[in-house]
């Protein structure tokens, strides 16, 4: 499966794909992914705009735990597009007598 994004930007005259133009050192995104479905466009727009830059990261947060097939998704999309990924910080649910809710802070790139 090919997977190809294109997005353009200007007048329709001066039309450019946001593969010319577009690219990124950090893309910085927070609870974004609420279901299994959202995955797959948000993966392949964030590896386009990071794919100007070797050194380019996603760095994404979330406050509350994915469901299991989403966690799925998230992984086969990372191979998917060459990304790693790594967990920087999860407490998600660890302070929840104190009414503390926690983060998960994951940071993705390229696998070079």
């Amino acid at each position: 499966e090919e997977i190809t994004t294109t997005a353009t930007s200007g007048s329709d005259d001066g039309r450019r794909t946001a593969t010319e133009e577009l690219g990124f050192d950090l893309v910085l995104g927070s609870d974004l992914v609420y279901c299994k479905d959202v995955v797959k466009p948000l993966f392949t727009s964030a590896a386009l705009l990071m794919s100007k830059t070797s050194a380019a990261a996603l760095l994404m947060t979330q406050s509350f735990v994915y469901e299991d097939e989403t966690e799925e998704e998230i992984d086969r999309m990372c191979k998917k597009l060459s990304l790693k990924r790594e967990i920087l910080r999860d407490d998600l649910g660890k302070d929840c007598h104190n009414n503390v809710d926690g983060v998960r802070v994951q940071k993705y790139t390229s696998v070079t």
